[in-house]
């Protein structure tokens, strides 16, 4: 996972700079929390992403309950250039329920939903609608701005 490899070793890892310079999570209302604002380039293609991860074992959840749990959330994202009254679904790609071992919680189960995109020189905003999300019953929503020089 990108974000553990960056809090683990930091910005000095090998991959830090593709990890950092290529992606963004739709929940980032305010910018990149290293980086600050998100910005690409025309040239860059870019992972818009969103993951959604469940300690099973310390919320006493078995594997099964947990898989349940994630294919139940929803996800739908809007983007828009800025000043345009134009937004598009985008379709939202999905990985399957995988594990991961984190040594502070113990077994996580994790999903990740996103899309990928190549854009025009503009400002952009995603608006991000998550439903049935973990423990709560209503939907959260986000608004993240961009930028593609």
């Amino acid at each position: 996972m990108a974000n553990q490899i960056l809090g683990k070793e930091g910005l000095e890892h090998p991959w830090a700079t593709a990890l950092v310079e290529c992606q963004f999570r739709l929940a980032w209302e305010s910018g990149h929390p290293i980086l600050g604002d998100i910005a690409f380039t025309e040239d860059d293609h870019f992972l818009a992403g969103i993951v959604v991860l469940v300690p099973y074992k310390l919320l006493g959840l078995v594997r099964g309950q947990t898989e349940t749990i994630l294919e139940a959330v929803e996800i739908q994202v809007l983007l828009a250039q800025d000043g345009s009254n134009s937004i598009v679904p985008q379709t939202i790609l999905e990985t399957v329920v995988k594990d991961v071992y984190i040594a502070s919680v113990g077994p996580v189960a994790w999903k990740q939903w996103g899309f990928i995109s190549q854009l025009p020189t503009g400002d952009y905003r995603t608006v991000t609608e998550i439903s049935r999300p973990l423990f709560f019953e209503d939907q959260h929503t986000w608004t993240v701005h961009f930028r593609v020089d």
